[in-house]
């Protein structure tokens, strides 16, 4: 059986959400009172399956989201969110530079279909410049595209996209970064045969064309040349699980913190994270604020941290991983503007 994590973005922008329902087809799930609106379903057998979000506000108007198909697989049961790569592989030769700016990149595909919601990249040491992550389908055209904050001085660094991207399963995809500064990982014969680690598959080169892919650009650009099937450590975050978002004439529903998304920056590092993980913040206005830990059921799993801050302060707050179970969780920042949230993943 699989455990389907739903998570659904509602607001009322003349009154309050009171309530969020979840269902499958026409039999109630569950329901959540307070953002962000989520449900955990366990013990899912296998088949196909019609999910909804039904939200209700203070006035009693309801609206639902449109219908998530979903399908739970009789296979071995995989951990999701995930990824071609494992936290563990890394490049162990020098870091190439060939003198101008480029984009490199790898063709995937995944048994099942799900949502990509970010990339990442292997940083080696010396690999400065921006670094701005895309998603293409397998002609170009641009699916999602996120630039990479708060590096570290090595290793993988992962941005998470604005919104998940569905995808079909069996069907090629491109995940790529631009380097501004030329900088890039890669190993020759990287892709002579597939890399597979759950339901992703780094394309084996031949298998849908070339793998292993480059362009000189020096704005982010769909990479189309490839060499020696090389491995440019480029990778995709995937999820089998599908978020939902719904909306309404009567009752606008979108997400409760979008207002707040050109106002205040949060982000988390590194991400997935397998011990300690640091959440970065500044706040455009100044006043008390509240970090809290949740996790994908809505229940509150800690609050990281209570204070002031003055704007344009950058603070950092550490997440110990130690003591928490492996999956998604959600940094929520509580402040006079209003909430931000940002996903964590933690990998065990």
């Amino acid at each position: 059986p699989a455990t389907i994590d739903i998570a659904a973005n509602a607001s009322d922008g003349d009154g309050t959400v009171s309530k969020v329902e979840f269902y499958n087809g026409t039999t109630k799930l569950g329901e959540d009172l307070t953002s962000p609106y989520s449900y955990s379903w366990t013990n899912v057998a296998a088949g196909p399956y019609t999910l909804t979000a039904r939200a209700t506000d203070n006035g009693n108007a309801v609206t639902t989201s449109a219908a998530v198909s979903v399908t739970v697989n009789s296979s071995t049961s995989t951990n999701c969110p995930c990824s071609v790569f494992r936290p563990t592989d890394a490049p162990a030769n020098v870091l190439y530079n060939d003198g101008q700016a480029l984009q490199v990149g790898m063709k995937f595909r995944s048994s099942s279909s799900g949502s990509v919601t970010g990339v990442r990249f292997y940083k080696q040491s010396g690999n400065t410049g921006t670094h701005v992550g895309q998603l293409h389908s397998s002609t170009g055209t641009l699916l999602a595209q996120a630039t990479f904050v708060n590096e570290t001085a090595s290793g993988w660094q992962q941005v998470l996209f604005s919104s998940p991207v569905a995808i079909s399963a069996n069907t090629t995809y491109v995940v790529s970064y631009h380097s501004s500064a030329g900088y890039y990982s890669a190993v020759d014969q990287g892709f002579s045969q597939a890399v597979v680690n759950g339901p992703l598959t780094g394309l084996a080169n031949g298998a849908d064309g070339s793998n292993g892919l480059y362009r000189y650009t020096g704005t982010p650009a769909f990479p189309t040349s490839a060499y020696q099937a090389s491995n440019y450590w480029v990778d995709v975050v995937f999820n089998t699980s599908t978020t939902i978002s719904s909306s309404s004439s009567s009752s606008v529903i979108t997400s409760k913190t979008t207002e707040l998304q050109e106002k205040e920056d949060i982000n988390v590092y590194p991400n997935p994270f397998s011990g300690k993980a640091t959440v970065s913040f500044i706040l455009n206005v100044g006043g008390n604020y509240t970090l809290s830990l949740y996790d994908t059921k809505g229940a509150k799993v800690s609050v990281l941290e209570h204070g002031k801050a003055n704007p344009g302060e950058r603070h950092k707050v550490e997440v110990d991983g130690s003591k928490l179970s492996r999956g998604i969780y959600i940094v929520r920042l509580q402040t006079i503007s209003g909430v931000r949230t940002t996903q964590l993943l933690l990998e065990k």
